[in-house]
């Protein structure tokens, strides 16, 4: 049984986020969630120790990755 496309596009947007909080969390092992979420790049730096143009540069490289896999999902589910 196939997933629905907004299942399956739900999915992928929860795996790169998760990616990017993950790649935060290996940085600063201590961090919450909550205690980043809401925060600008600069105040997400000073909390991680990152540079603000790692931070910028890993999100850039997961918007790309996201946008790729949707675009997968959805050249999938229009040949259906």
């Amino acid at each position: 049984m196939t997933l629905d496309r907004d299942q399956r596009i739900s999915e992928v947007v929860e795996r790169e986020q998760s990616r990017l909080l993950n790649f935060i969390r290996r940085r600063v092992p201590d961090a919450r969630d909550a205690e980043l979420e809401g925060r600008s790049f600069e105040e997400m730096a000073a909390a991680t120790g990152v540079s603000v143009s790692t931070l910028l540069s890993r999100k850039r490289y997961a918007v790309r990755h996201l946008r790729e896999r949707l675009r997968r999902v959805h050249d999938e589910s229009t040949k259906a």
